[in-house]
């Protein structure tokens, strides 16, 4: 077409001098014109598309990105060359067929038809994690005295890390995501391991070894955040679901756009303010499933837990568009804390009613005097235990649970689910901050010659220390004191001291066999 600029309405008398200025200007401006054209043509990928990332195995792989309106995009990976239109907004999408999992790096690129081509290098398939939660998911290597020297040396290019920014929150849904580890997928090494979350790292690293296939894992978390802070707007607009405890009212903390400009540490943490500026943008990625560790910010509000959290894992799945994603729940550790502490426990456990869900336990790998207890190898290798069970295949990660109890005279006998022989093992954790792990002189330690953790009541409800006797998959519990029992609870306490395992050592879960009803604090 005929730029416009050079019509001429009237004719004039041009000097030599005009005619080269005009010539000048019109040239500088055809230039810019021109690079306008090219600049407005280029193609984009989201910024989860990045050199050295991994893409989801076995399902069909969603990439996607922007364009000028109209625009036809061809991406290429491995044998595939998949095409696809930008919409009036600018938005495109292309679906991969299902990958089988890769080690070797190829190249995927996006090409518009004006010629704009972006190509990303070291692309791998396999297995990607969403871990998410509050500081015991969130706080990196570097901020654990004792674990951060398992990072020194790493380099494992099979196991893929992101980090979505916490740095701010925001009032409505974000689809551009902001990365943190330099604005990157980066190898799991060194200096990366060091900002990045431990259990996510030993989750994936414990998956990468068993399956040996690459494993991703996206960080999304902060610490010190209520649930509140994770729940989609749309989730919480009424919350008339949320205020029915004994008075207890349930307000949502509504940020002001002011205080997330001012940078306010609060504003971040406001009614679903982190999910829109951390998980949302993580929505229309294909990935394997959820991995969240929270709840020690809600253990004021634990009854009410009992209904956000498994509306916020429906909530997640919805908005992610995979109703049966796995989700993975790691249980509070021990701590010195009030008995808040272990009704959220029990909430934890509740949403495990929901379907492709799982608890991973800590009954025995707390710290007295510790809220963040260094000792996430053993959750992450447990996550990725109870992941590959979830999965199909031959692991036990589940761990027994209580199924049913029986009365015979003054004993109750109770069975479990998930294990054909109980048994015990020793147990050691520690009093004081930063010591190697169960190595504090201080340590309470639980010998594995006895049945721990185990307490009994009559109709009164007075709970009192018990004894426990295995017998296959069952335990008989009585005391002296109790001649007509009717209930039992086992590690029932914010810092609870009690053994018992599945007969491969996986270790049983708190739980009470009575419904009565939680004080009022």
């Amino acid at each position: 077409m005929r730029p416009l600029f050079l019509k001429s309405s009237s004719p004039k008398t041009i000097t030599p001098k005009n005619k080269f200025l005009s010539f000048r200007n019109g040239s500088i401006l055809l230039f810019l014109l021109t690079m306008s054209n090219l600049a407005s043509s280029a193609v984009t990928l989201h910024g989860l598309f990045t050199n050295d990332m991994i893409l989801q195995r076995n399902e069909a792989v969603a990439v996607y990105g922007t364009a000028d309106a109209g625009e036809v995009i061809t991406v290429n990976f491995a044998t595939q060359s998949k095409v696809g239109t930008a919409d009036t907004d600018g938005e495109w999408k292309v679906l991969l067929d299902p990958l089988c999992a890769s080690s070797t790096g190829r190249t995927l690129t996006a090409t518009s038809e004006q010629g704009s081509n972006i190509s990303l290098s070291n692309v791998l398939v396999g297995d990607i994690w969403i871990a998410a939660g509050q500081s015991n998911m969130d706080h990196p290597f570097s901020s654990y005295k004792i674990i951060k020297q398992d990072t020194e040396g790493v380099s494992n290019d099979q196991i893929r890390l992101f980090r979505s920014s916490n740095g701010r929150g925001s009032l409505a849904p974000k689809t551009e995501v902001v990365a943190g580890l330099s604005g990157k997928w980066q190898i799991a090494e060194e200096t990366y391991l060091n900002e990045f979350s431990p259990v996510g790292y030993y989750m994936a690293d414990r998956l990468q070894q068993e399956l040996n296939i690459p494993i991703g894992v996206i960080q999304a978390g902060l610490g010190a955040t209520n649930i509140e802070s994770w729940m989609p707007g749309w989730l919480v607009e009424s919350t008339q679901a949320y205020e029915f405890m004994m008075g207890d009212q349930w307000t949502p903390n509504i940020m002001s756009q002011t205080e997330i400009d001012r940078g306010d540490a609060m504003a971040r943490r406001g009614t679903s303010g982190l999910y829109n500026y951390t998980v949302a943008p993580l929505r229309g990625f294909s990935f394997k499933g959820f991995a969240w560790y929270q709840g020690e910010g809600n253990i004021r509000r634990s009854w009410i837990y009992r209904k956000q959290f498994p509306d916020m894992i429906t909530a997640w799945r919805q908005d992610f568009g995979d109703p049966d994603a796995p989700f993975l729940v790691v249980e509070l550790a021990p701590f010195n804390a009030g008995d808040g502490w272990l009704w959220l426990r029990e909430a934890q456990k509740q949403a495990l009613k929901l379907p492709n869900t799982g608890l991973v336990t800590t009954v025995d790998i707390g710290e007295f005097l510790d809220i963040h207890p260094q000792d996430k190898k053993s959750v992450g290798d447990r996550l990725a235990y109870l992941a590959l069970e979830m999965d199909g295949l031959p692991y036990k990660g589940h761990p027994p649970t209580y199924n049913a109890m029986t009365v015979v005279d003054n004993t109750i006998e109770i069975t479990f689910t998930r294990a054909t022989t109980l048994s015990t093992h020793e147990v050691r954790m520690n009093r004081d901050k930063n010591l190697p792990i169960g190595q504090d002189p201080n340590a309470y330690v639980v010998p594995a010659e006895t049945v721990a953790g185990f307490e009994i009541c009559a109709a009164d409800q007075i709970f009192v220390e018990a004894n426990a006797v295995i017998s296959g998959d069952t335990i008989s519990v009585s005391a002296p004191s109790v001649s007509t029992p009717v209930a039992v609870r086992y590690a029932w306490k914010a810092f609870p001291l009690a053994n018992l395992t599945s007969e491969d050592g996986r270790p049983v879960p708190p739980f009470r066999t009575d419904n009565f009803a939680k004080p009022v604090q």
